[in-house]
């Protein structure tokens, strides 16, 4: 089975149960991320806060990277400016409100243990790291 439609299963399971479990992979979020066993993914329903993190599709793979910024297109679209907690630039192309498939809501861990991600204190303390590391690519 190849990669992409291996997501359409992934995102038909979202849409039909509201929520699905991955393995957590790559180094982009950092070590706390990178030890997570599973990232617990729902629908984002229309609600996109500053800090979140978000899944978006690039091609045949997710990503989930934190919203730094949200801003319309000059075409009135809305896109959103994202970042990998652990990385030095920001996502390029932006992430198109189309691309977004969910929101990550929890971090699993090896033994079991949730950590919830979506609380206001880890969006904002992950937004501001985030912000503080940001440099914005040509």
């Amino acid at each position: 089975m190849e990669n992409s439609e291996v997501l359409e299963v992934l995102e038909q399971v979202l849409a039909e149960r509201g929520e699905v479990v991955v393995p957590a992979c790559g180094f982009s979020m950092g070590t706390a991320w990178r030890r997570a066993g599973q990232l617990r993914i729902r629908p984002s329903e229309g609600v996109f806060r500053l800090g979140a993190v978000v899944v978006f599709r690039r091609e045949d793979h997710w990503v989930a990277h934190r919203i730094l910024a949200r801003r319309k297109t000059v075409a009135g679209e809305v896109e959103f400016i994202t970042k990998g907690d652990a990385t030095g630039v920001c996502d390029h192309p932006p992430v198109a409100l189309r691309e977004v498939v969910g929101v990550v809501t929890e971090v699993i861990d090896a033994a079991g243990r949730i950590q919830p991600v979506n609380t206001l204190f880890r969006r904002w303390t992950g937004w501001l790291c985030c912000l503080l590391r940001r440099r914005f690519s040509a």
